[in-house]
Parts: C-alpha cells; sequence; structure tokens
C-alpha cells in the first residue's frame, strides 16, 4: 500500500474521481496529454491490470498468464495507432 503513492498508473486512476478538470493535480503528463488519450491509457492499462489479476486468481485459467503476457508487447506496440508518439513519452 505504501507503494501506491507516486505511482503514475494509481493516479491517473484517482482522476477519474475528480469531475471537474480545474482541480486535477499539475502533473507533467496531466498538463501536456490530452484528457481523452490520457483516460483512454488508463482505461487499457485498468483493463490489461484486470486480466493479469484474474488470470493469477483462477488457478483453472492461469496457465495461460504467460501468454497474455507475452501478448502484452503487441498492445504496447499497437498504442502508436491510438497515440501520438508525443503522448506516449509523456505516459
Amino acid at each position: 500500500v505504501a507503494s501506491l503513492a507516486g505511482n503514475q498508473f494509481f493516479e491517473r486512476l484517482w482522476l477519474w474521481s475528480v469531475w471537474d478538470r480545474s482541480a486535477y493535480p499539475r502533473y507533467r503528463y496531466v498538463t501536456r496529454v490530452p484528457f481523452s488519450s490520457l483516460h483512454l491509457y488508463t482505461l487499457i492499462q485498468f483493463i490489461c491490470f484486470a486480466v493479469l489479476y484474474t488470470l493469477t486468481s483462477i488457478s483453472a485459467v492461469a496457465v495461460v498468464f504467460p501468454f497474455f503476457m507475452a501478448s502484452l508487447v503487441f498492445v504496447r506496440k499497437s498504442f502508436v495507432w491510438l497515440f501520438t508518439q508525443q503522448e506516449l513519452d509523456e505516459l
């Protein structure tokens, strides 16, 4: 729990609960990336995190875990179609 402070992923998840964009903290990635791209990137990361957690918690499908880990490389490579290089550098 102590490592959650300062973790960019969890900071971006916390931004989902802040409705007023002017109340967003002035982190570098918040000020340089459009909000839609910021939230889309976080959503994709959250989905991948949820799938990884599910694969590790259900022993019947845990054998698929290494294959999903390998597929994350292709997920990351496909980000160039969704985000600009500048956005990826900031996120």
